[in-house]
This record gives C-alpha cells, sequence and structure tokens, in this order.
C-alpha cells in the first residue's frame, strides 16, 4: 500500500527544487536551481552509455513532479469525500433510483456539500 505520509516526509527532507540535469562527457549531474552555481544532487556516470538522458531528467523533474501529485492526490482526495457526503445525504433523503431526474438532485446536493466545505 502507499504509504502518502512517508512519501511527503522524504518530499520534504530534500534538497528544495527545482533541479536540472546536464550532461557533460562523464555523464549527467543533476543540480538544483537555487543560488548562482546550483548544489549537486546527484551524478549518473554515463559507463557502457548505461545512464541515458530520459534517466537524470526522471530525477531532476521529480523534484517538482513529486510535490504537484501530492497535492493533486489530495485534491481528488477532497472530492471524493465531498462526493460521498453528498451520496450518503441524497440516500437519507430516500432519492436511490437511477433515473436522469435523480442525477440532477444528486448534483445539488454535490454543491451543497462543496458549499458547506468551503465555509469550514
Amino acid at each position: 500500500m502507499l504509504n502518502i505520509e512517508e512519501i511527503k516526509a522524504r518530499e520534504q527532507a530534500a534538497t528544495p527544487g527545482p533541479w536540472i540535469s546536464i550532461f557533460d562527457m562523464k555523464g549527467f549531474t543533476v543540480f538544483d536551481m537555487i543560488g548562482e552555481k546550483g548544489k549537486m544532487i546527484a551524478r549518473l556516470f554515463n559507463s557502457n552509455k548505461k545512464y541515458k538522458r530520459p534517466d537524470a531528467d526522471f530525477i531532476a523533474h521529480a523534484r517538482t513532479d513529486i510535490p504537484a501529485l501530492i497535492e493533486n492526490n489530495a485534491a481528488k482526495d477532497q472530492q471524493i469525500a465531498t462526493l460521498k457526503k453528498a451520496l450518503m445525504q441524497a440516500i437519507r433523503e430516500g432519492h436511490t433510483d437511477l433515473s436522469p431526474a435523480s442525477h440532477q438532485k444528486l448534483f445539488d446536493h454535490y454543491v451543497q456539500a462543496q458549499e458547506q466545505e468551503g465555509k469550514k
């Protein structure tokens, strides 16, 4: 199972970003972009052309991609919670049919649940 809290802890402990990857004749180096020179984060030596630019780019982009994915995941979790709340409210009020007319009522409950979440 994915432990989002452990992922957040690793992300927050890492050197701030964004990061970039730079190629030279020896391989790829990933640097942060803080300050004038930047700090080396990782070095991938290009022995036998084992490491490729996509590997270095993946490492470099992880610094900004991971926080974005964590934020997106939290937003989806909030949306799911709001939808569950709206569905439970609709069921309590007896709206259990699946006709198109009931879809509007369920949507209305969803909007109300979103508004209530916004007031917190």
